[in-house]
């Protein structure tokens, strides 16, 4: 099946379909802006090591607050738990619009691990509780190869974007 195909077949009636959609344009968003993070911490006059001891304590988050936000996730749900995410994952940006210390900056590393793991656990479920059993297989397939689009996507449009600001600002 080809992605034209999947195109013309969207029903967002189906909660699967939403489920495809969603994670795209999750995707699609946090990857137009995950790509600048590493600068943007550079210019706010921090240095490599910070940069990297930050993502070091984004992923490190990431990997051991899973068994935490299962929990979680089985407590409220899987919708609850991604609406859960969303301020945090707010927060996090935001917050670093704001940081001055690399104390602030870790903390924000640390939210923004925890509150993204905390999306994903509750998405992944929802995937197997949305897709039909016949069709699993398909399915599955296409929501892991949504946010790989997204991420192939997401440089060509930040590009774009930074191509047409850059055209319109120097004219």
């Amino acid at each position: 099946m080809y992605i034209t195909d999947w195109m013309q077949r969207i029903d967002l009636q189906e909660e699967i379909q939403e489920v495809y959609l969603h994670t795209f344009l999750f995707k699609l968003g946090i990857k137009l802006v995950a790509i600048f993070i590493p600068f943007y911490i550079l210019e706010l006059g921090f240095n490599l090591q910070t940069v990297f001891l930050f993502f070091l304590a984004y992923y490190g988050v990431y990997l051991f607050a899973s068994w935490t936000n299962a929990v979680i996730c089985s407590k409220i749900g899987y919708k609850h738990t991604m609406l859960l995410a969303s301020p945090f994952i707010l927060l996090f940006y935001l917050g670093l619009r704001t940081v001055e210390t690399q104390t602030t900056l870790l903390g924000l590393a640390l939210i923004g691990g925890t509150a993204y793991n905390l999306y994903w656990t509750g998405m992944n479920p929802e995937l197997g509780k949305s897709s039909d059993e016949k069709s699993r297989e398909e399915e599955t397939g296409f929501f892991l190869s949504m946010p790989q689009l997204a991420s192939i996507f997401s440089p060509i449009v930040g590009g774009l974007i930074l191509a047409y600001q850059r055209l319109t600002h120097c004219s």
